[in-house]
């Protein structure tokens, strides 16, 4: 079982892909940690605050952007 850089805990890579690929897509896993050196508790921290910025800048941006 690979241990993770972040925390030094073991955990099961092929249960952290699955449950993150459940929450945030299919591969995103695979993307930020290609090495599958991360824990799922610490994965889940990184990829959501990834995505509750990228919601937030949404909200913000509105209906009207201009892409010209």
């Amino acid at each position: 079982m690979p241990i993770c850089k972040f925390c030094g805990e073991e955990f099961e890579l092929s249960d952290a892909r699955r449950r993150i690929g459940r929450s945030y897509g299919a591969g995103i896993y695979n993307e930020y940690y290609p090495n599958g050196d991360v824990c799922e508790s610490c994965a889940v921290e990184e990829i959501s605050c990834d995505y509750a910025t990228g919601a937030e800048i949404k909200e913000l941006m509105g209906t009207s952007w201009d892409d010209d």
